[in-house]
């Protein structure tokens, strides 16, 4: 369309090079002394914006998140580590989802907005977790919805 910016355009490197730097920025807060993991919601959080994509981006160009880190040489979580994971139906996902949605004057209605909604609430899927399951930021709103 004439008019509309272009999308900003992120090379495999520059998303891999984020990655180490974010991944080592992130140990130094927490006194480690090189990398450590890193979750796609801390990325988005954190990440330079003229950089560096929001994770559905990341995740859509290696495949994964986890493949993300591992092209980049950041350590991966094991969950054994972290503790089991949280299973989530679909119609859970999309029940808390849609709380999010429709919340008061909620205009933000992005990925990364979820991501910072979600954190700071308990028992939330990841919007990583969401993205992985419908696909799609768009297809998981637009269930969410219906």
């Amino acid at each position: 369309m004439a008019g509309m910016p272009a999308r900003p355009q992120y090379s495999d490197e520059a998303i891999i090079i984020g990655l180490r730097v974010k991944s080592v920025e992130h140990g130094r807060t927490t006194g480690a002394t090189g990398p450590v993991p890193i979750t796609a919601t801390w990325w988005d959080l954190h990440r330079d914006k003229r950089n560096h994509p929001p994770s559905p981006t990341v995740m859509r160009r290696f495949g994964s998140w986890t493949k993300a880190c591992e092209a980049a040489g950041v350590p991966v979580r094991a969950l054994g580590k972290v503790g089991r994971p949280q299973k989530w139906t679909d119609a859970e996902m999309l029940e808390l989802l849609h709380e999010f949605l429709s919340g008061p004057r909620r205009k933000d209605t992005s990925y990364s907005a979820y991501a910072e909604w979600a954190r700071l609430r308990k028992a939330r899927p990841s919007g990583a977790a969401i993205l992985k399951r419908f696909g799609s930021w768009g297809r998981a709103k637009k269930r969410a919805l219906s």
